[in-house]
């Protein structure tokens, strides 16, 4: 059966397909109707006013040739933007490099105006996902909002979804009752992991109904999820009545928060204010651990606020927690490792989050650094040599053992990374792309040395190649080992110019 089985994917794979939109099909939702497992839907830049149902069957690619400033789907008010329902999508699925906005969703309950992903569990890579609303009608007093940006309720045990390197911005719920995940909401038994993210500006908030509870702006956990080196800013809870945890509320079970920056986070008016940066909540196991939590606030427990329950457990070790109004802790104290300093934040190229280090050029070393702890987690990687091959210097020199805290930036070139800095250069010519074979890189007019880098999804350097003139990539990496399907994202230097881009392996 195995061996039957990998030769029907193999067939499956060598007969996969390129459908471009708008050439072949005109709309995205056309596109992926036609596509079959295996099929990449590449959207051309331009704004696709639609309201997207994802078909139900695996292994369709949604990319974007030039990313999320160029490629946008707007849902225009009238409804969700893009729907992916059903336990046959699996991890073969990906959405990539899009701008999703405009989704609104009205009446009595509301759940993902941006994205919904429903018993479903695709990858979500390198999207700006904003300006979406879930918004409950006026005179309704028992609304339920659920994720205003992107809402996941993934049950199958075992099979989390991958949510990684997108910006959740400016997202918000208004008046429900319940509203829970302005930026992310998460439930299942299957879970969510959530990477290299920037969720930042997301509301709840109340404009006419009364009692309204807002709960985890940036994130809502309802169970099993993993938040490993996020970026969690701004976020604001400001109805009328409950707020609790601005940048995240933990409930539920299997809440892992590792190595993430949770800054500027409130919890606003209303009659309860809990947790500006942190709240973990009743019948929760949370984890908090190398986080920076600081200059958030609340009315208590402005930095880390534990429900005082005896079913709240909260393991808090190696953290920073630090300058959050209504105090750094409540219901709960300091753990091993944690300190309460200035983490002395740099700005660096891709944003203000770096921490000050001397051998970057600062004049002060962070607290932050190499003050953090070996992770351990039940997902199967290795996070730790993750965080070793991105960086929190401004000079963009790898982490090295012993780990920093808090949020690390992606070294080299990544899609889905708000403050990515943008060059001014001569266009590179890639060909083809997509590709399966060989690719010729031309810069043209340098008239002297180039140098190619190419990396993979993850960040990860696959290949250095210098030379004169036009440089070809075989599609192996340095050891040799021709390298998988997918987007690599690459970088050309050469005659003063920087430029950058992706290419498609099929």
């Amino acid at each position: 059966m195995r061996i039957v089985t990998s030769v029907l994917l193999a067939a499956a794979v060598a007969a996969a397909g390129v459908i471009v939109v708008p050439d072949d099909y005109p709309t995205i939702q056309a596109g992926l109707n036609a596509a079959a497992y295996g099929d990449t839907v590449l959207v051309m830049p331009g704004t696709y006013p639609e309201n997207i149902t994802w078909p139900a069957r695996d292994g369709i690619r949604l990319y974007s040739a030039e990313g999320p400033a160029a490629t946008v789907i707007d849902g225009g008010g009238n409804g969700r933007v893009m729907d992916i329902a059903g336990n046959s999508i699996r991890e073969a699925t990906e959405l990539r490099g899009f701008t999703i906005t405009g989704g609104r969703m009205e009446g009595s309950s509301g759940s993902g105006a941006g994205i919904r992903v429903s018993d479903a569990n695709p990858v979500i890579t390198g999207n700006i996902i904003r300006g979406n609303e879930n918004v409950t009608d006026s005179g309704q007093t028992s609304g339920r909002n659920y994720g205003g940006g992107l809402y996941i309720r993934n049950d199958a045990s075992g099979r989390a979804t991958e949510v990684r390197f997108n910006v959740i911005d400016s997202n918000r719920q208004v008046d429900g009752a319940w509203n829970y995940g302005a930026g992310v909401y998460v439930t299942g038994a299957g879970g969510a992991v959530l990477r290299q993210n920037v969720i930042r500006g997301n509301v709840n908030e109340s404009e006419h109904n009364p009692s309204n509870r807002g709960h985890g702006a940036g994130v809502y956990i309802a169970d099993g999820a993993l938040l490993f080196s996020n970026l969690i800013v701004g976020n604001v809870n400001r109805t009328n009545a409950w707020n609790y945890g601005a940048g995240v509320a933990c409930t539920g079970t299997r809440a892992e928060l590792y190595a993430n920056t949770i800054v500027a986070n409130a919890c606003q008016g209303g009659t309860w204010r809990y947790g500006g940066g942190v709240f973990v909540y009743l019948n929760t196991a949370a984890a908090v651990k190398n986080n920076i939590i600081v200059g958030n606030a609340a009315g208590q427990g402005g930095g880390l606020y534990r429900f005082d329950h005896a079913s709240a457990l909260l393991d808090n070790s190696h953290n920073d927690v630090w300058n959050n109004t209504g105090g750094n802790y409540a219901n709960c104290s300091p753990g091993p490792g944690c300190i309460s300093e200035d983490p002395l934040f740099a700005a660096g190229p891709m944003g203000g989050y770096y921490l000050s280090q001397v051998a970057a050029g600062q004049p002060d070393n962070s607290p932050c650094v190499d003050a953090g702890d070996t992770i351990i987690t039940a997902w199967p990687v290795n996070l730790d040599s993750m965080l070793l091959a991105w960086t929190t210097r401004t000079d963009s020199v790898m982490d090295a053992p012993p780990i920093d805290i808090g949020y690390h930036y992606p070294v080299g070139v990544m899609t889905g990374v708000a403050e990515m800095p943008s060059f001014v250069c001569r266009p590179v010519r890639v060909t083809p792309n997509p590709s399966t074979g060989s690719v010729r890189f031309s810069l043209p007019g340098t008239g002297g040395p180039v140098r190619l880098a190419i990396h993979d999804a993850a960040g990860r350097l696959v290949r250095v190649l210098t030379g004169v003139g036009p440089l070809e990539w075989d599609g192996r990496d340095a050891a040799g080992r021709k390298v998988a399907a997918g987007v690599y994202p690459w970088r050309v230097e050469g005659g003063g110019n920087i430029t950058s881009g992706r290419l498609l392996r099929l």
